[in-house]
């Protein structure tokens, strides 16, 4: 008989629910506390943030955290809250998904655009992709002088691909 993983993830998900927190701002979190290839694939149904990081557990996702008690109680039973010392994840306060880190890592964040650090990361691949910071500040200032009605827009276009170009000339 074959294993049927898709079975072993949600019973793993299910247990998650006795190890799932809340921490500031209503973020859900669980201990990582399963094997690695599990993890990886709660991973890419989206129950889970990225488990291949320093942190000690993972971010659940809002409905991961309401089908983990469900899954729980199906196989287990209900656990009386009121006695519960942690996991107050049931019901987040938020009640919204997590958004995703705005440099494009795919990280879970919670009222925040970035994961601390990220932000230097998107800049410095921006920095990149324009040819330097230098070339950043240029871009910026042409987009000034067109909003301040300096520049026309073809002016402005051409004037953006030749920094574009030039950072492609370059790298």
């Amino acid at each position: 008989m074959s294993v049927n993983w898709d079975k072993v993830d949600e019973a793993a998900l299910a247990l998650m629910h006795l190890t799932t927190f809340v921490e500031r701002g209503g973020v859900a979190r669980s201990w990582k506390g399963f094997d690695w290839d599990i993890l990886d694939r709660m991973f890419e149904r989206g129950w889970i943030s990225d488990p291949q990081t320093k942190a000690r557990s993972v971010v659940v996702f809002d409905e991961a955290v309401r089908q983990s008690k469900e899954l729980f109680e199906q196989r287990f039973g209900s656990i009386d809250e009121g006695t519960r010392t942690e996991a107050r994840a049931l019901a987040p306060s938020h009640g919204q998904p997590a958004a995703r880190c705005e440099c494009g890592c795919g990280t879970a964040v919670f009222d925040r655009s970035f994961v601390p650090g990220h932000d230097q990361k998107l800049r410095i691949q921006l920095e990149r992709r324009v040819g330097g910071v230098l070339a950043l500040r240029d871009l910026i200032e042409r987009l000034e002088e067109h909003a301040k009605g300096g520049s026309t827009a073809d002016a402005l276009s051409s004037q953006v691909r030749a920094v574009v170009e030039g950072s492609e000339d370059a790298g």
